[in-house]
């Protein structure tokens, strides 16, 4: 008996360490999202300050104008640094204006494009997770006598205690026993761990296309 009840916990193991990593996925998902969509706004900001440079150095009103070596070394860097202000502030401006736009869809190529142009290489990622869990669920899972809802590690841990300490003779008697144990109450607050994987398999990476 001990053997199964090892070889159960050791599938609930590999399904909770896919879900943890399908949740990484997910995470590292929207953080590439995110990095395209803030580097597309940089790049974007950074127009407007190199304009504002081009135009003020040809009209000749800047620290190229044929006057400059008649100006004081102070009006110079007043100038200088004037230019230098206006310029970072315009582009810090720029970038968070273009970052709003971006971010709701405002301007074309925004967030949504990001995600639709990156979900299908994390959904085949995940899809291999997934795909590797299956044959454990179907081995060691699906035809346990032990309920689907205290199928979780520690459930699992106190159901093996129970028949080895000898206060259960077999596994329905065990699971009766949980059922009426105050101490195992707090553990069936936490969903079991194949309705979890289950939840993340129908997850679509692309859910809230529509909301961002």
């Amino acid at each position: 008996m001990n053997n199964y009840f090892l070889r159960l916990m050791d599938a609930l193991e590999q399904i909770e360490r896919s879900i943890f990593k399908i949740n990484d996925l997910k995470r590292e998902f929207e953080y590439q999202v995110n990095k395209l969509v803030n580097r597309q706004a940089l790049i974007a900001a950074a127009v407007g300050p190199a304009l504002f440079l081009i135009i003020y150095t040809i009209n000749g009103s800047g620290m190229f104008s044929s006057n400059i070596l008649n100006e004081s070394a102070t009006i110079v860097g007043l100038r200088m640094f004037g230019v230098g202000f206006v310029t970072w502030t315009l582009g810090v401006l720029l970038d968070f204006t273009f970052k709003y736009l971006f971010y709701r869809d405002y301007l074309p190529a925004g967030r949504t494009t990001k995600r639709k142009k990156l979900a299908p290489a994390y959904k085949e990622k995940k899809q291999k997770l997934v795909e590797s869990v299956k044959p454990v669920i179907e081995q060691e899972l699906v035809n346990s006598e032990i309920p689907e809802g205290y199928l979780d590690i520690p459930t699992v841990g106190m159901l093996m205690q129970y028949i080895n300490d000898g206060r259960a003779k077999n596994l329905n008697e065990a699971v009766q026993l949980i059922q009426k144990d105050k101490d195992a109450a707090s553990l069936k607050q936490q969903q079991s761990l194949i309705r979890k994987f289950k939840e993340i398999e129908q997850e679509d990476f692309l859910t809230d296309v529509k909301a961002g």
